[in-house]
C-alpha cells in the first residue's frame, strides 16, 4: 500500500530581512509585512484623530489616502493580502484592529467618506407597543436629512432602510459601516461593531452560497 505524502512542517523561525513566508498564494519577506505593519499603526493613530480618507485614481490601481496633504499614509489595494497575514496574530485587540482598517482601507467602503450624498428618509412609528413611550417618535414620523440620524440621534440600535432600486441603500450601509469602524478605533469599548452579512449570498438554510 503506498504510502501518503508528508505535509511540510510548519516554519517556525522567521529570520527578518531574508525569509519568505508564504500563505494565501501571496508570498512575503518580513521586510513586506514589517513595511505593511508600520503604515497600518500610522493609519490607525490618523483615523483616531478624524483624519479624512480619500480614493486615490492611478494609471494602475486605486490608491486609498488617509490624511491631509500635510500628514498622509498611502495605501495600495495590492498590500491587501498583507493585513490577512498580520491579522493571524494570537493578539485579538490587534486582530480586531486589522479588520476595522480594511473597511476605511477597500475602496467600497473608502470612496464614500467623500463622495457620500446623504439618503433622507423617515422615521416611522414603531408598531411595538414598547416603543410608544419614545418621546422621538410622532404619529406621523419623523423626517431625516439623513437615515444616519436613526442611530445617532436617535439612539436606535436596529435599522431597516427601505427604497427604491439606485435610491442609495446600499451606498448607505457602506457609508455607516465605514462610520462605525472609525468610530470603533477612536472608542473600543462604545464603539459598535461593524459586520457585513450579504443575505443574498444564502441560497436557503442547506446551501448558504
Amino acid at each position: 500500500m503506498p504510502r501518503k505524502p508528508s505535509l511540510p512542517k510548519r516554519l517556525r523561525d522567521v529570520a527578518a530581512q531574508r525569509d519568505v513566508i508564504v500563505g494565501d498564494q501571496h508570498n512575503y519577506t518580513t521586510a513586506d509585512l514589517t513595511r505593511v505593519e508600520t503604515q497600518l499603526d500610522q493609519i490607525i493613530a490618523l483615523l483616531r484623530h478624524d483624519a479624512t480618507v480619500r480614493v486615490e485614481r492611478a494609471a494602475r490601481a486605486s490608491v486609498i489616502v488617509v490624511g491631509d496633504a500635510n500628514d498622509a499614509v498611502r495605501f495600495a489595494p495590492g498590500d491587501m493580502s498583507a493585513l490577512g497575514q498580520l491579522q493571524r496574530t494570537d493578539d485579538p485587540r490587534r486582530r480586531e484592529e486589522i479588520y476595522l482598517a480594511r473597511f476605511v482601507l477597500t475602496e467600497t467602503y473608502a470612496r464614500w467618506d467623500r463622495d457620500y450624498l446623504p439618503l433622507a428618509g423617515l422615521l416611522t412609528p414603531a408598531m411595538r407597543l414598547s416603543d410608544r413611550g419614545d418621546q422621538g417618535l410622532s404619529a406621523a414620523g419623523v423626517a431625516l436629512k439623513d437615515v444616519r440620524q436613526a442611530l445617532t440621534d436617535f439612539h436606535k440600535e436596529r435599522l431597516v432602510i427601505l427604497g427604491e432600486p439606485g435610491a442609495g441603500k446600499t451606498t448607505t450601509l457602506h457609508r455607516l459601516a465605514l462610520d462605525l469602524a472609525r468610530e470603533r478605533l477612536r472608542d473600543p469599548v462604545n464603539g459598535k461593531l461593524p459586520f457585513r452579512a450579504d443575505l443574498f449570498k444564502f441560497a436557503d438554510e442547506q446551501n448558504p452560497s
